[in-house]
């Protein structure tokens, strides 16, 4: 678990190098002891105001929106011409929930699946009975029969 960066960077280190400690002052992490401190070296050391002068400008600087702030009223425009290039409406209310199907719409709707089910079923099987099974189990009885006077037959089938 992390603790707070006040009190356990300090302790193992000792002093923090010269970038940590103007990133806590100006993120506003240090205590007032220490930012006077840190305020009186840049007055005093020209070589640590030189490296912190990039530092201290950047920090300076406002953001985008504060320096160029938008007119009253542009959010909700901007809003209203985004909704008309994608051509919805967005609700105000959220839709209502669908509808619950009937406890007898719902059998129903078992049943119809259940036969349709069978129904498919019993023509794969026919199909697969009269084209596959019936013809290599039941082999017709003309083909090659041998009469009882020793003439044989000739096959009558097509295959």
């Amino acid at each position: 678990m992390r603790e707070s960066a006040d009190t356990t960077r300090d302790e193992p280190r000792g002093e923090m190098d010269d970038l940590e400690l103007l990133t806590r002052m100006l993120n506003g992490q240090l205590d007032a002891a220490r930012v006077a401190i840190v305020r009186k070296r840049l007055e005093d050391d020209p070589a640590f105001r030189d490296f912190a002068a990039p530092l201290l400008l950047t920090w300076s600087v406002p953001p985008h929106r504060e320096r160029f702030p938008l007119p009253e009223g542009a959010w909700e425009h901007a809003w209203e011409r985004l909704q008309q290039r994608i051509r919805i409406e967005i609700p105000s209310t959220p839709p209502a929930p669908a509808p619950k199907r009937s406890r007898i719409g719902r059998l129903f709707e078992i049943s119809f699946w259940s036969v349709m089910i069978y129904v498919v079923i019993l023509s794969l099987g026919a199909v697969l009975w009269y084209d596959l099974i019936k013809p290599n189990w039941f082999p017709d009885p003309t083909d090659g029969y041998v009469a009882p006077s020793g003439v044989v037959a000739p096959p009558t089938s097509p295959r």
